[in-house]
């Protein structure tokens, strides 16, 4: 049966075997510890859309291009929950080399490194910016500079916030199992977020008002935590669907409204 939902979902593959990264196409999970010693992991940050910074511990154009960084990006966007701004060392500088490059610029993001092999998947390098959207999308690889080509990442970061139009963390201290999709009514794609107490297999479900099933968009084993599904009703009748959330014995149905 054709399916009238596009379910935008991210794959993980190992970052080596992975195909050079470009925007449009879902960046494969991957892993790297940051200088406190704690492992960042892109599939954790789900939700979120992050902003990336790739340096060589000791590059002066890294360097002098901080400032530009901090003022225009972080300054304008670290207070919203629904973004994040990390840096990626590419040089494979040892952990002082690195905390150095923190220290000499002043820029208070979490720097991961040992980032040269995922950098080179990406088919980048250092002083470089990538931006990547809250469903794990490239949406964003600058090849130039970063000085040259800070104001069309602001862009980039700018527009996807826009399109998350609810705080994710506001629905957590809501409570809760599944959310409410937004935009609602829905006139192209919309966003479906669901909260796991505890991992296991999972399913959601689309129907329509007959009760009939639509297609079923997450069927899988996902660990604890906040989850989101873009979904894609561009070809849906008008009319009133139900999606319902299975998980741990556990089960909610919600209305959407498609126009």
């Amino acid at each position: 049966m054709k399916h009238i939902f596009t379910l935008l979902i991210t794959i993980s593959l190992t970052v080596l075997g992975a195909k050079a990264q470009n925007v449009g196409s879902v960046v494969p999970d991957f892993t790297l510890q940051d200088t406190d010693g704690e492992n960042f992991t892109l599939s954790n940050n789900k939700g979120k859309v992050i902003f990336i910074f790739l340096l060589g511990y000791n590059c002066h154009l890294c360097i002098n291009a901080t400032p530009t960084v901090k003022s225009t990006i972080i300054n304008q966007f670290n207070s919203n929950n629904n973004f994040l701004a990390i840096e990626i060392d590419a040089w494979n500088g040892s952990i002082t080399q690195v905390k150095n490059f923190k220290t000499v610029t002043g820029l208070d993001i979490p720097i991961l490194q040992k980032g040269s092999d995922l950098v080179r998947s990406w088919s980048t390098f250092h002083d470089r910016l990538v931006v990547i959207d809250s469903q794990g999308i490239m949406r964003y690889k600058g090849t130039l500079p970063v000085s040259s080509t800070i104001n069309s990442a602001k862009s980039v970061v700018e527009e996807l916030l826009n399109n998350l139009t609810t705080d994710v963390f506001e629905l957590e201290q809501q409570g809760g199992f599944l959310y409410q999709n937004f935009p609602n009514p829905v006139t192209g794609k919309t966003n479906i977020y669901f909260n796991l107490e505890s991992s296991g297999q999972t399913q959601l479900k689309i129907y329509n008002v007959a009760g009939e099933l639509i297609n079923i968009p997450v069927n899988e084993y996902l660990q604890t935590g906040r989850h989101l599904v873009t979904i894609d009703g561009i070809n849906l009748k008008s009319g009133v669907y139900l999606y319902n959330l299975e998980s741990n014995g556990k089960t909610d149905t919600k209305r959407m409204l498609v126009k």
